[in-house]
């Protein structure tokens, strides 16, 4: 005996005529499941988890795609057949004609898998990957033709969830350009809301999607960060403040002399300069 496709046979293939001219058998034929990611990109899995051969669910677009839905079967060969294609949407953003500012900002995301050669693809800004990046940022934001966005490296981030489930992260410093501070301070407010989150998790998972020889699997955006300022050296500028006004030189200080480093070492442990205070001293009780 055997079972039709989509079956998987459970027991004994074999069956037994018994006196009363009636087969009996130990085995039984249970439907197979389908594979829930042959469903469309965008598509929620919850209703077809756990779908086997014959079974239908409804399938519908996810947050961050225009909102759809339709009914899914599962068909004897493991996959999901149905009519659903999930329209990306951009945010109804306002900006400026022209602008010559610019910022760099982190993208944070997470993929299903791959995370390691996404990140080495993302250090090349003209790879197929960082172009991915850049067309989803603009695209999710709506903004103008005039505005450039490159993505400048990523690194690699692991952490534990709460199910004791291994999630990767990386995050992506991407470079605004041609665009105005005004522009700048839309895009940070925005990006802090649902919406964005959303519409910029579509945007990467359609395009990554479609980078040859890398399958990242699903992707979830997660924030958009301000990098922190670099801060100049305080010692610099304590040194230079010292040596202009101590000094008196070109700083305009009271001694009339040379200006000198606070924190270098004076001459002759400081002793020169006594010595100078002695010889006036002397000088002026010999006048006197």
């Amino acid at each position: 005996m055997s079972c039709e496709v989509g079956y998987t046979g459970v027991g004994t293939p074999t069956a037994v005529c018994s006196a009363s001219a009636e087969f009996t058998a130990t085995y039984d034929c249970e439907p197979n499941a389908c594979e829930i990611t042959t469903l469309p990109l965008g598509v929620t899995t919850d209703a077809c988890q756990g779908a086997t051969t014959g079974m239908e669910c409804t399938g519908a677009c996810r947050a961050g795609y225009a909102e759809d839905s339709a009914s899914f079967s599962c068909s004897s060969s493991g996959s999901f057949e149905g009519d659903l294609a999930c329209s990306l949407v951009q945010l109804d953003l306002e900006y400026d004609d022209q602008g010559d500012a610019s910022a760099t900002r982190e993208l944070s995301m997470s993929v299903s898998q791959n995370a390691e050669q996404l990140v080495s693809e993302l250090g090349d800004p003209s790879s197929a990957a960082s172009q991915a990046v850049a067309t989803s940022f603009m695209g999710a934001m709506g903004l103008p033709d005039t505005a450039q966005v490159v993505v400048g490296g990523a690194t690699l981030q692991r952490r534990l969830t709460h199910q004791r489930r291994l999630q990767q992260s990386l995050s992506a410093n991407i470079e605004i350009s041609g665009v105005s501070a005004g522009d700048i301070e839309s895009l940070d407010s925005t990006m802090e809301s649902e919406d964005a989150t959303n519409a910029m998790g579509a945007h990467l998972e359609q395009n990554l999607a479609q980078v040859e020889g890398i399958d990242v699997g699903s992707v979830q955006f997660l924030s958009m960060q301000s990098l922190p300022e670099v801060v100049p050296d305080a010692g610099a500028g304590a040194g230079a403040g010292a040596g202009a006004g101590t000094g008196g030189g070109a700083g305009g200080g009271t001694g009339g002399g040379a200006g000198f480093d606070a924190d270098e070492e004076p001459e002759d442990n400081g002793c020169a300069h006594w010595d100078h205070f002695l010889a006036t001293a002397l000088a002026f009780w010999i006048f006197l």
